[in-house]
């Protein structure tokens, strides 16, 4: 058994100076505030923040088979208002060696079982809570002042995160077999954010404690030895992950918010996105068959922003193989991901600049002899109306259709299709598989190295991302972050020689 406990103060300060000309140098190349052609503009920022903590922990253990672990804080930060600047979060943990304890067949060697929960809570930046004011402008040289475009709730309380996890480890037949299974669950709550208001009311939001989000999710590690004698092994090692984040409550209890509902998938770290909760973009107007509607001979966009779902993938996996043969060593390491939604920037800017291979082609030719000889594939509205709803729903629909042949432009068809800023022209899911990993290594029997200043010696010939297997062309979908480009992935192939002495 063990009991600690402690405190802490945490202080943390930030403060900067600048300035920049205004209107440019009075004297050319001259990098200095005083030859502004008119009044230098300067700022400054500071602020500070304190943390005060207290916490205790317990380490219970009996007869080395059952594990509890205990631990409890309190802070006191200066980012909050009382007395909501004061929160408590506890922690624990338990663990079960089943197999200690209960006989079970010989073919099990171990079982483990293990589960947590703890509720976590955090504070905000400084000044979070409280209305300031930030630097406006110059009118005349005379400095202004900008008020908050926020309504603050003076009752703001720590973001709250209640997580619970449950898993089970065994291993079976002399632990050539074992078995690694993982679940949780994470309650996001109290996560203090902006909700938008009408600007008619003279602030642009209403900051609150609001929503509430869950991230649940799966993880299993699978690893098996078919095969181990002197001479050959074999080892495997399979892994899948999976995680999910959906909205459970929205503030003040409404249904929808947006483009989001209660009940939605939503993106699990949507700071890495920008901030958006799902994915967001433009869609083609189409016929209840699915053909695109034209107009004019161009394809036509509904005019409203639908949710077309998470960038993030839906799992991830990975199989790793390595064997054994005498002195000699090869493995391979796959691995990809299934789903999540991507614009494809890349290929759209092969399509504006002309190098897409589909561009090629006799249309494009007549183009260039501004001849109009391009028929786009899909229907034309010759009567009716159709109504959607605020998703992007068909509420009434009774318009017919036609086939499209009107002869357009092809450069301009091209524009208008690829590189018009509609989404779903070019929208992808990342889903890919790698060959990550090639490994092919020789081992020098110690008999040989006798003469040798050293113990041990090995070769290995490493080879990464050989090859990817995905139907997004032109970029590796691993590289995607958000934004419509992507860096480029790299295949790298080098020699690892181990030398011990």
């Amino acid at each position: 058994m063990t009991i600690a406990g402690g405190g802490a103060n945490r202080y943390e300060s930030y403060s900067t100076n600048g300035g920049s000309t205004t209107g440019g140098l009075q004297v050319p190349k001259v990098y200095n505030l005083a030859m502004s052609r008119d009044p230098a503009t300067t700022y400054n920022d500071r602020w500070e923040k304190e943390v005060n903590s207290v916490l205790g922990y317990a380490d219970l253990g009996y007869k080395n088979f059952l594990n509890l672990n205990i631990s409890v804080r309190n802070d006191w930060s200066s980012s909050l208002r009382k007395p909501y600047n004061s929160y408590f979060y506890p922690s624990a943990s338990l663990s079960f060696i089943l197999s200690d304890v209960v006989r079970l067949p010989d073919a099990i060697n171990f079982v483990k079982l293990r589960g947590a929960y703890a509720d976590v809570k955090s504070d905000v930046s400084p000044y979070y809570t409280v209305p300031t004011y930030s630097s406006g402008t110059r009118w005349n040289g005379v400095p202004s002042l900008s008020s908050p475009g926020s309504i603050l709730d003076s009752a703001i309380r720590p973001s709250r995160t209640i997580s619970r996890e449950v898993g089970l480890e065994t291993k079976f037949l002399n632990d050539r077999l074992g078995l690694d299974l993982t679940y949780y669950s994470y309650l996001d709550k109290d996560s203090p954010r902006d909700i938008s208001l009408s600007q008619a009311s003279g602030y642009s939001s209403y900051r609150v404690n609001g929503d509430v989000y869950n991230r649940r999710g799966w993880e299993i590690v699978l690893n098996a030895s078919p095969i181990q004698n002197k001479n050959f092994g074999w080892d495997i090692l399979v892994n899948y992950s999976r995680i999910r984040n959906y909205v459970k409550e929205l503030y003040g209890g409404v249904e929808s918010r947006g483009l989001i509902k209660v009940g939605d998938r939503i993106n699990v770290d949507p700071a890495r996105w920008g901030g958006e909760l799902a994915y967001t973009g433009w869609v083609w107007e189409k016929s209840p068959d699915g053909q695109i509607v034209y107009e004019n001979g161009l394809p036509k966009y509904l005019n409203q922003l639908i949710n077309l779902g998470v960038h993030e993938h839906d799992f991830d996996y990975g199989i790793n193989n390595a064997f054994r043969l005498k002195q000699f060593s090869f493995s391979f390491l796959l691995d990809g991901r299934v789903g999540g939604n991507m614009f494809n920037g890349v290929e759209a800017k092969m399509y504006e600049g002309g190098s897409h291979p589909a561009t090629a082609n006799s249309y494009r030719e007549d183009s260039y002899a501004g001849q109009k000889t391009y028929v786009g594939k899909g229907v034309v509205v010759t009567g009716g109306d159709v109504v959607y709803d605020a998703f992007g729903n068909i509420i009434s629909d009774n318009r017919t259709f036609a086939p499209n042949d009107v002869k357009v432009d092809y450069i301009d068809w091209v524009f208008a299709t690829y590189t018009n800023g509609v989404t779903e022209s070019l929208l992808y899911k990342q889903t890919y598989l790698k060959l990550r990993e090639v490994i092919i290594g020789y081992n020098f029997k110690p008999a040989s190295l006798n003469k040798t200043p050293f113990k041990s010696v090995s070769i290995s010939l490493v080879g990464r991302n050989l090859l990817m297997f995905t139907k997004v062309p032109y970029m590796d979908p691993e590289a995607y972050s958000g934004t419509t480009m992507a860096e480029p992935s790299y295949r790298n192939v080098g020699i690892n020689i181990n030398l011990k002495f």
